[in-house]
């Protein structure tokens, strides 16, 4: 998977890859890879952003 590893996150460039296999390794703790695909955007904000306040 490839998730752009040349984005500023935070003011931390190349931090994409990093964040977005983290990312994706927490949902795969919560989620199964059905209920990624359904959720709302709403849904996926919240965790992300969730994710990268306490991360």
């Amino acid at each position: 998977m490839f998730y752009g590893d040349w984005y500023e996150v935070l003011g931390i460039s190349d931090a994409g890859y990093f964040l977005g296999a983290e990312l994706i390794n927490k949902f795969d703790d919560k989620y199964s890879i059905e209920d990624v695909a359904r959720l709302e955007f709403n849904v996926i904000e919240k965790e992300v952003l969730r994710f990268l306040r306490d991360n």
